[in-house]
């Protein structure tokens, strides 16, 4: 498999400008943190971000409307899919630092080993009931919120929820127990009003330092959470294969990626609300493997599933993990004027990976995780 971050010295993009002028370091989007209050720290990140100053193109969840998509893509649909990804996105604060980092370079231990935490972002991908006892969830603990403040826990009852991030995220079991992972985090008010839900981190699902891509997983005992949850998973599942049937398209294993296609991302900069930004898919042409690349040309690019998606969309540290995707135009036209096409959006949904401030490409993970996990059984 391909170790992209070590072979994007080699890309060059279709001008031929050679893209390594930059440290993987200063491409991951995780934000790491000291030990002040994360909420003071996220301000402070916010405020003095040296990427994206002002971030005049980050719209907060609460006010993306019709109107901020681009002409081709303004439909009820694609607003549709913007509002359900939102619906799963999640806010990752991981409370310890791995020192097994320092045994994978790429994997920012240089920035991590002074911080306290890290943040990042993710996606939830399934939910499903648990069997036998909980054992060591920290909603179990004797000195929880969850137990002091509500009824007793049955630790027979409870259910596990599959989140989607970037490895550089959450890197092995050690982070993913002390991970927290903040639901509906979507607005500044949504914390005070207990709208935004918290579930912890348990152990990894999968992991691979490749293709900078994780499946957390995580659990609860919060049935009315969990049914929520799974709702919100089966509604993105729907959509898209909505909008796969409204274009009436039989989607095969290879299929070409238009460039400039529109790619949004939804994600939590620096650990702040919901945002949602908007940029292009870009051709960045990668040195042929087998199995990656079998096609390119000047106006089409066949893609397998395992490639990631090269793309302008801006991010900020905080935004790594976090779903980005291409929605279907009203129509794509290839190079035959005549002919129309789509791809199912299925197929070209990712966590991001890099952003790479200085030569305005970001990268996502390489392998599409709706593509390894089975659709989840609802939760009874």
């Amino acid at each position: 498999m391909h170790s992209y971050s070590y072979e994007l010295e080699q890309v060059q993009d279709k001008d031929g400008v050679c893209v390594n002028d930059y440290k993987i370091e200063d491409c991951y989007d995780c934000q790491f943190f000291g030990g002040s209050p994360e909420a003071a720290e996220s301000a402070m990140a916010w405020d003095r971000c040296k990427n994206n100053p002002g971030h005049t193109t980050f719209i907060p969840i609460s006010e993306f409307c019709l109107e901020h998509l681009p002409e081709l893509y303004r439909s009820q649909s694609v607003l549709d899919s913007v509002k359900t990804i939102a619906d799963v996105t999640v806010k990752l604060v991981v409370k310890h630092n791995s020192k097994r980092r320092i045994e994978f370079e790429r994997y920012c231990y240089s920035l991590s080993e002074d911080a306290t935490y890290h943040v990042g972002s993710g996606w939830i991908v399934g939910v499903k009931k648990g069997y036998g006892a909980c054992i060591g969830c920290p909603e179990c603990s004797p000195t929880s919120a969850t137990q002091l403040e509500g009824p007793p826990i049955d630790k027979g009852k409870w259910f596990s929820v599959s989140i989607v991030t970037a490895t550089h995220v959450v890197f092995n079991v050690d982070e993913a127990e002390a991970t927290e992972v903040q639901i509906f985090y979507k607005d500044k008010l949504s914390r005070k009003d207990k709208r935004m839900k918290i579930v912890y981190g348990e152990s990894i699902e999968r992991g691979c330092t490749q293709d900078d891509s994780c499946v957390l997983r995580c659990v609860t005992h919060d049935k009315h959470l969990a049914t929520e949850l799974e709702l919100n998973v089966k509604r993105m599942r729907e959509i898209f294969v909505k909008q796969d049937r409204e274009y009436n398209v039989k989607v095969p294993e290879w299929e070409p990626f238009p460039e400039n296609r529109l790619c949004i991302m939804v994600s939590h900069p620096h650990g702040q609300p919901t945002m949602v930004t908007l940029g292009e898919r870009k051709q960045i042409d990668i040195p042929p493997e087998e199995g990656q690349v079998k096609e390119s040309t000047e106006h089409t690019r066949l893609v397998r599933v395992k490639d990631p998606i090269f793309y302008n969309t801006k991010s900020c540290p905080g935004s790594s993990g976090a779903p980005v995707f291409m929605p279907k135009c009203i129509e794509t036209r290839r190079k035959d004027p005549d002919e129309i096409f789509s791809v199912a959006d299925a197929l070209v949904i990712r966590s991001h990976s890099l952003g790479n401030v200085k030569v305005g490409v970001g990268m996502s993970a390489g392998l599409p995780p709706l593509q390894i996990l089975p659709p989840p059984a609802l939760v009874m």
